[in-house]
């Protein structure tokens, strides 16, 4: 019964962390929703960058709860319980995979953060 329940908080914490990357993930394709924010002497390409900076963010929390949930079940420091090891089985490949695309997006965020004029302007000109 407790095994169920943790299992089912843990993975609430897989959801969380799917939440966290999504945004990230479509936070540089969502640029008009936060264009009315947007202060009049910076250009389209200056706000750009910025949600590289959102992208970079959410992607590291996403990281950091991930690394804290599979840390809080098997504590490499101390000696595992077998109800952890057996929900560690479980979403190890999922939390594996979600960690990888959080990754990934904290990269290409960290690249729009950095070069997003840049980027825009060669989008610009190869259309």
């Amino acid at each position: 019964m407790w095994q169920k329940v943790r299992l089912g908080l843990y993975f609430g914490r897989l959801v969380i962390c799917l939440a966290l990357v999504a945004i990230a993930c479509l936070a540089p394709f969502s640029t008009d929703m936060f264009l009315g924010y947007k202060p009049i002497p910076d250009s389209i390409g200056q706000w750009f960058e910025r949600t590289g900076a959102i992208t970079t963010i959410f992607s590291l929390l996403a990281i950091y709860l991930l690394d804290d949930t599979m840390n809080s079940l098997v504590d490499p420091r101390k000696t595992a319980e077998l109800a952890n090891i057996k929900i560690y089985n479980v979403l190890e490949w999922p939390a594996g995979l979600l960690k990888a695309f959080a990754f990934m997006a904290t990269v290409i965020g960290t690249a729009i953060w950095g070069y997003g004029t840049v980027i825009l302007t060669l989008l610009h000109k190869a259309v």
